[in-house]
This record gives structure tokens, sequence and C-alpha cells, in this order.
């Protein structure tokens, strides 16, 4: 699912004001009406295009949302940024977005 363009959408109907506050429910309601049932990998949550998230003013943090879905879910991130061991760049390494993955049990393919 594209998670950036499903939340963009869910956004644009707040108040800035309010966004703050409701983003983690907002996100929550999105990827439990996008989870799938596969038979062998269980509940699937597959996104792609999280750079919104990774906005300051939204004061989200990444990490914990990938380490938090990640625990009973298999979770797939399309990622189009650079990865370096366990580190993901929005875009590339010069860029100042990043995510640590040294907490999240992942495999990179």
């Amino acid at each position: 699912m594209d998670i950036g363009k499903l939340l963009a959408l869910e956004l644009s109907n707040l108040d800035k004001k309010k966004i703050v506050f409701k983003i983690n429910q907002l996100l929550d309601d999105i990827i439990v009406k996008n989870k799938t049932q596969h038979k062998e990998f269980g509940e699937t949550i597959a996104i792609e295009n999280i750079g919104l998230l990774l906005e300051p003013e939204l004061k989200f943090n990444v990490e914990k949302f990938l380490s938090d879905y990640s625990q009973n879910n298999t979770l797939i991130l399309k990622w189009e940024g650079e990865i370096d061991t366990n580190q993901l760049y929005f875009l590339t390494k010069n860029d100042n977005h990043k995510i640590d993955l040294n907490n999240i049990s992942h495999i990179v393919i």
C-alpha cells in the first residue's frame, strides 16, 4: 500500500493543529484496512512511500512504527532510498533523514 498517498488523503481532512495527535490512529486505521492474510507468512503488511512520515512537523517516530508493526506481522517495506548495513537513508546518505534498523528484526532483499 502507498502509505504516503493514503495518509495524505486522510490528513487533508484534518485541522493542521490536530495532525500530530491523530497520526498514530490514522496510520493504524489505514494498516488494519490494508493488512492481508498470507497462508505461509500470516498477517502481512506491505508498504511503500513512507517519506511523509519523516516530515518533522509530524513528530512521528518511524523506527518505533516499523518496530511495533513488525513484531506480530510480516512487514514488507519497499525502500527507494539507500541502505547501508542497518541504516535506511531517505533518498541518499547525504540527506538528514535516516532510520536505524539495529533494534528491528529485518532482512534486506
